[in-house]
């Protein structure tokens, strides 16, 4: 009986400690997936925290970017709409003038300081192209004008020059040659007395006598001396080709005709008149002439 007893309190104790072994397995269990449910928990929630952080960078770099996009498509469009309307002030491509210069310089400039993709979006840059096409053709075409003109001013400005016909002589004295005071001079004498035949002088309004024979005598080497006329006013001309007055006798020395005349005042103060026929002529006696 006892020991029946003693058997039965035996697997009393064994299923209490059973019992409590189950349920300190249980409460284990419990707690682990409590603690494994609360880290997925934690988990989820720091996922979805740097989801949300994620997005919102995403969100606020969009926003940016878009503010980005939005000012330089303002900006973009203000300075394209500047250019349209510069290059509208133009007007028609076909009809500019020379005066139209500055219209079309401006939308130019303003045209060439915009960006690679500002350009393509300017809507009228082919009115452009045309005006700049169209006002070189009219300054090439001026130019050429210019050209023109110049070239048939010249030519009538020689066609209408004004000239006289000057000559220097001493053929009285070549063809008495004792009266030559200085016989160390005959070599300035030429044989036939003429020291420049006939030339041709081009003058401007406002020249004397004086003035041809100062340019010719330049032009062809001959020395020539020029002295105050005193009382006379002006000059006269004491010396040509070496020859001077007094060298063939007390009443010799240079005269000048015009037009076969001996003017009554000095070679400078003679004005050329077109087609005058000017002689220089040593006479030996200008008592006589």
């Amino acid at each position: 009986m006892e020991d029946e007893l003693l058997k039965k309190a035996k697997r009393r104790k064994i299923r209490t400690i059973a019992v409590l072994v189950i349920v300190a397995l249980a409460a284990t269990s419990a707690v682990f997936g409590l603690s494994i449910k609360s880290a997925r928990a934690e988990k989820a929630k720091a996922a979805a925290a740097q989801e949300s952080t994620e997005t919102q960078a995403a969100a606020d770099s969009g926003a940016a970017e878009k503010k980005s996009t939005s000012s330089k498509e303002k900006k973009d469009k203000a300075a394209v709409k500047k250019v349209d309307e510069l290059i509208a002030a133009i007007g028609d491509p076909d009809k500019v003038t020379l005066d139209s210069k500055d219209a079309i310089q401006k939308a130019k400039k303003a045209y060439d300081k915009l960006s690679k993709d500002q350009k393509e979006i300017v809507e009228n840059k082919e009115v452009l192209t045309a005006a700049l096409e169209n006002y070189r053709k009219l300054v090439k075409e001026k130019k050429a004008e210019a050209t023109r003109e110049k070239g048939s001013s010249s030519s009538a400005s020689t066609a209408t020059a004004k000239s006289v016909t000057i000559s220097i002589e001493c053929k009285d004295l070549a063809n008495d040659m004792s009266r030559l005071k200085e016989p160390a001079k005959k070599k300035y004498i030429p044989s036939g007395g003429v020291i420049l035949s006939a030339t041709k002088y081009q003058f401007k309004s406002g020249e004397t006598v004086y003035d041809a024979l100062k340019s010719v005598c330049r032009s062809h080497g001959i020395a020539y001396i020029k002295k105050d006329a005193g009382a006379y006013d002006g000059v006269y001309i004491s010396s040509i080709g070496h020859l001077a007055e007094f060298d063939g006798g007390k009443n010799s020395g240079w005269l000048y005709y015009v037009n076969g005349v001996t003017p009554n005042y000095t070679c400078s103060k003679y004005k050329l008149k077109n087609g005058d026929v000017i002689k220089w002529h040593y006479t030996v006696n200008y008592t006589k002439e």
